[in-house]
C-alpha cells in the first residue's frame, strides 16, 4: 500500500514539473491568438504583393501622361492623380509629379489648380522636414483669388504643416509654439470645407481634441470612419486619429484596437509614410512582446528607407534606446528562467533521490517476493525515464535559448550599426538634393534621384554585413554544407568573410526563411534566379529529396 502511494506521489510531482516548463509557452501561443495581430502579420507576409499591384496602377497612369495628343489640362489630372499616389508611397517620385502639376497649372492661368499643387508640394516638404521651405511654398498661393474648397485645402495643410513642427520639436521648447499655432489653423478648415468630406470631419475632430473633448471628437469620427475602406489613406489617417484620442482617454484597449486597424491599412494601401507600425513596436514593447514588436520597428523603418523623408527615419531611429532596454529586459527574464528550471530540477533531483531511497527500502524489505523486487525495479525505471526527459527537455530547452540569443545579439548590433548609417546617407542625401534645387540645377537633381549607385553601395554593405555576422554565427557553415554535396559539386568560399550567393540562399534557408519571394527581396535578385539556385543546389546534393532539411538542421538544437 505504502508502496503504490510512493508511485502516485512521484507521478503527480513530475506532471506538475513538466506542467510548469511548458506554461510560458501556453501563455505566450495563447497572446498570439488575437485576431488584429494575425492579419497584420499575414498582410506584411504578404507586403510585396501590395507593392505590386501599387506599382502596375502607377505604371497605367505613367503611360497615360505620355499618350499622343493630351491636353495641358489632361496632363495637369494625370499628374495630379501620380502625385495621389506617390504620396504616401515614395517622396522623390511625388515630388516629381507634383512640380509638373504646378507648370501645368501656371501653363493654364488656373488659380484653384496652382493652389492646390503648391498645397501639394507643401505637403510633401513638411513631412521631409523641410518646414521653412513648405512654408514658403504656402506663402505663394492668393488665397483671395481661390475657392472655398481650396482653401479648405490650404488651411488644412497649414495645420498639417505645425502638426508635423510639433512632432519634430518635441521636448524642446519650441514645443508648445507649434502647438499652439497648430490649433489655430485647425478650425479655418471649418469655414470653407463642404460637410461631409475629409476636411471638414478631421477639422471638426481636432478642434474638439484640442479643447480636450476626446470622447465627443471620438462621436464625430467614429460614424465617417464606417464609410471609409481600409487600405486607403484617409481610413489610416482617421484611424489614427481616433487611436491618439482614446489614448488621451486612457482607453489603451481602443487605442490599439485602431492602431491595429491603421496599420493593416497602410501594408494594404502601400502607405509606407506612416506612423502606426512604429507606435504598435513601442506598443508591444511595453508589453514585453520583444520579437513582434522588433518585427513591426524593422517594417517601420524600412518604410521609413523606402519613403526617403528624414522626419520618420529620425521618429523611428528613436525607438532604439527602447529597443535596447526592452533586449536586455529580455534578456534578464530568460535568465531567470533559467534558473528557475534549476532550481526546480534540482528539487526534481532530491525528490527523485528520496523516491529512489525509499523504493530501495520497500526491495529490502520485500526480497522474500519476487513479484514485489520486480514491481519496484519497474517503478525504478519509471522515475529513471521520467528523470531522463526532464533532463533532455531542460537540455533542449537551453541550447534554442543560447541558439536564439546569439542570432539576437549578432544581428541586433548590425541592425543598429546598419539603421545609424542609413540615417547618415539619407541625411546627407537630401541635403545634395536641397542644394541642386536652390541652385536650380534640374538636370542635376534628376541624375541624383535617377542614379542606382548609392542602392548598389547600400546592397553590397547589406550583404558584407549579413555574410560576417552569419559566419560568425555559424563558422563551420561551409564545410557542414560541403559534405551533403556530392565530390567535385563542392562550393569554394572566396573569402573567411565573404559568401557567395549560392551559400547565401542556404544561409537565409538555415534561418527559417523559405519563401522565394522573401529569399528575393532580401538578397535583390529575381524569383527565377533563386528558384534556379535552389534548383541546381539540390541536383548536386547527395540526398536530394531531404538537402534542404538537412541545411535547415545544421547546428540546430531539436
Amino acid at each position: 500500500m505504502q508502496s503504490h502511494t510512493l508511485t502516485y506521489m512521484i507521478r503527480t510531482f513530475c506532471a506538475f514539473i513538466l506542467l510548469l516548463i511548458s506554461g510560458n509557452a501556453y501563455c505566450s501561443a495563447n497572446q498570439d491568438t488575437k485576431y488584429l495581430y494575425r492579419v497584420l502579420d499575414q498582410k506584411l507576409d504578404s507586403q510585396s504583393i501590395f507593392r505590386a499591384r501599387k506599382q502596375e496602377k502607377i505604371n497605367i497612369l505613367t503611360k497615360e501622361l505620355f499618350r499622343h495628343g493630351l491636353s495641358i489640362t489632361d496632363r495637369y489630372y494625370v499628374c495630379s492623380h501620380l502625385y495621389d499616389e506617390y504620396i504616401a508611397f515614395n517622396f522623390d517620385s511625388a515630388s516629381v509629379y507634383v512640380n509638373k502639376s504646378i507648370d501645368y497649372a501656371r501653363q493654364m492661368g488656373n488659380e484653384d489648380f496652382l493652389a492646390t499643387s503648391l498645397v501639394n508640394k507643401s505637403h510633401i516638404l513638411a513631412v521631409a522636414g523641410m518646414f521653412d521651405e513648405a512654408e514658403s511654398i504656402l506663402g505663394e498661393v492668393d488665397t483671395a483669388r481661390i475657392s472655398h474648397n481650396s482653401l479648405a485645402l490650404y488651411y488644412s495643410q497649414m495645420s498639417d504643416l505645425y502638426l508635423y513642427k510639433a512632432e519634430f520639436t518635441l521636448g524642446t521648447e519650441y514645443y508648445m509654439n507649434s502647438l499652439k499655432t497648430l490649433r489655430h489653423y485647425r478650425i479655418l478648415p471649418l469655414k470653407y470645407a463642404r460637410k461631409g468630406t475629409f476636411e471638414y470631419y478631421n477639422a471638426l475632430a481636432n478642434h474638439e481634441g484640442d479643447l480636450n473633448h476626446y470622447k465627443k471628437a471620438c462621436e464625430i469620427l467614429l460614424p465617417y470612419f464606417r464609410t471609409l475602406h481600409s487600405g486607403d489613406r484617409q481610413y489610416s489617417i482617421v484611424a489614427s486619429t481616433l487611436a491618439f484620442f482614446y489614448k488621451q482617454l486612457g482607453n489603451e484597449k481602443e487605442r490599439e484596437y485602431f492602431l491595429l486597424l491603421c496599420a493593416i491599412s497602410d501594408v494594404e494601401g502601400s502607405i509606407t509614410e506612416n506612423t502606426s507600425l512604429r507606435e504598435l513596436a513601442s506598443l508591444l514593447m511595453d508589453n514585453r512582446q520583444y520579437d513582434r514588436a522588433y518585427r513591426y520597428l524593422n517594417a517601420s523603418i524600412d518604410d521609413a528607407i523606402f519613403y526617403g523623408t528624414r522626419l520618420r527615419n529620425i521618429q523611428a531611429s528613436q525607438l532604439i534606446p527602447k529597443v535596447i532596454t526592452g533586449y536586455h529586459a529580455n534578456q534578464m527574464q530568460k535568465k531567470r528562467i533559467e534558473i528557475t528550471f534549476i532550481i526546480v530540477l534540482s528539487l526534481t533531483t532530491v525528490l527523485l533521490i528520496v523516491a529512489l531511497l525509499s523504493i530501495m527500502h520497500f526491495r529490502r524489505k520485500e526480497q522474500e517476493s519476487a513479484k514485489d523486487v520486480a514491481e519496484a525495479n519497474r517503478k525504478l525505471q519509471k522515475v529513471n525515464a521520467l528523470l531522463n526527459e526532464t533532463n533532455d527537455r531542460l537540455q533542449k530547452t537551453n541550447g534554442r535559448m543560447r541558439e536564439m540569443n546569439l542570432i539576437k545579439e549578432q544581428y541586433i548590433t548590425r541592425f543598429l550599426k546598419l539603421n545609424s548609417h542609413f540615417i547618415d546617407v539619407t541625411e546627407e542625401k537630401r541635403k545634395e538634393y536641397n542644394r541642386l534645387a536652390r541652385d536650380k540645377r534640374m538636370k542635376e537633381l534628376y541624375e541624383a534621384i535617377k542614379s542606382q549607385r548609392l542602392e548598389d553601395e547600400e546592397t553590397e554593405l547589406f550583404y558584407v554585413n549579413f555574410d560576417e555576422a552569419f559566419l560568425n554565427i555559424f563558422p563551420d557553415f561551409l564545410e557542414k554544407v560541403n559534405k551533403l554535396l556530392k565530390e567535385g559539386e563542392k562550393i569554394e568560399q572566396r573569402s573567411s568573410t565573404r559568401m557567395k550567393t549560392d551559400l547565401r540562399v542556404l544561409a537565409l534557408l538555415r534561418l527559417g526563411i523559405t519563401d522565394n519571394k522573401e529569399i528575393s527581396s532580401i538578397l535583390r535578385s529575381s524569383i527565377t534566379t533563386i528558384y534556379t539556385y535552389r534548383s541546381r543546389l539540390k541536383s548536386r546534393a547527395i540526398d536530394h529529396e531531404h538537402f534542404e532539411d538537412q541545411v535547415m538542421s545544421i547546428d540546430k538544437f531539436d
